[in-house]
Order: C-alpha cells, then structure tokens, then sequence
C-alpha cells in the first residue's frame, strides 16, 4: 500500500456519509471492495488504473476536504483484505 499523495492526512471523514473515496476519478468504496475482492489487486494505483482509463490527481480542489485520498483509499483496501 502506499503513501498518501499529500502527505500523512488521516481518512477521509466523508467516507461514511458518500462513499465516494477519490473525487478526482469518482471511485467509491465499493468499486474498491469489489475490484480488491475479484482481481486481486492491493495498490492504489492498479485498483485505480482498472476502474478508469485516465487518472486524474487533483486532491486539492477536488476532494470536499481538500486532502489527499490515499488514507482513506488504504483503509478501505486493508478493512476488505481483513474482512474478505
């Protein structure tokens, strides 16, 4: 798993209430539940690079909290290998 793109933010405290995990390529947690369980993959930028054709990274004015996703992206992926 990887580091956040910008920086050490703690995940994201919209998740519970949208879903929505990374704005910027409108993956929510349960596209990332099930790409993790069905392919196998564990990195953001492969479970990204499944579900969309083109990665777009623009944190900063596209998330509501202005924060990077990667936290909250991890956390999802680490709850399902957990809890498969």
């Amino acid at each position: 798993m990887s580091k956040g793109c910008c920086g050490d933010n703690p995940p994201s405290s919209t998740l519970g209430e949208t879903g929505t995990i990374c704005y910027c390529n409108e993956i929510t947690a349960k596209e990332i539940v099930k790409t993790v369980k069905e392919t196998g993959l564990t990195s953001i930028s492969g479970i990204k690079g499944h579900l969309r054709n083109e990665i777009i990274s623009n944190c900063a004015e596209l998330n509501p909290s202005g924060q990077c996703c990667h936290n909250s992206f991890d956390a999802v992926i680490k709850q399902t290998l957990v809890n498969p």
